[in-house]
């Protein structure tokens, strides 16, 4: 599920992909679809949320009904509020995240120009395991 934070209706949705093959917002997911948790189950749920526009500080809630009773509850705990920002055009410095042989990983630096050459915000979505900085 996707928030998308550029939208005035801030429900989470589908994820889905566009022609291009870029990831989008589609329905509102609890439009649709429910979960049922038994007594003691839990579950993870993934959250995603993107922004083209802004830095966006964020939270989210569930509406649960127990025992017949509707309420929310916060998700996350201690990690919330969530940050995500918008990509910039440029930024100052790139890193790639690369395998080692003893099957752990490590940021190396990488080449910008190879990254984005034109545009980091617009090649983001082409963008696979990079972490740009000092946009």
């Amino acid at each position: 599920m996707i928030f998308d934070l550029d939208e005035p209706d801030h429900r989470a949705r589908t994820l889905t992909f566009d022609q291009s093959g870029r990831e989008v917002a589609g329905e509102v997911y609890f439009g649709r679809h429910f979960l049922p948790i038994g007594p003691g189950e839990q579950i993870v749920i993934m959250l995603q949320a993107k922004t083209s526009t802004c830095l966006c500080r964020w939270a989210a809630e569930a509406a649960v009904v127990l025992d017949g009773h509707a309420s929310t509850v916060p998700l996350g705990g201690q990690r919330s509020p969530y940050a995500v920002t918008a990509a910039a055009e440029r930024y100052q410095n790139g890193y790639r995240y690369e395998a080692l042989a003893d099957a752990g990983w490590e940021v190396a630096p990488a080449d910008l120009a190879q990254l984005c050459p034109t545009n980091c915000g617009a090649d983001l979505d082409n963008l696979a395991a990079v972490v740009l900085s000092g946009g």
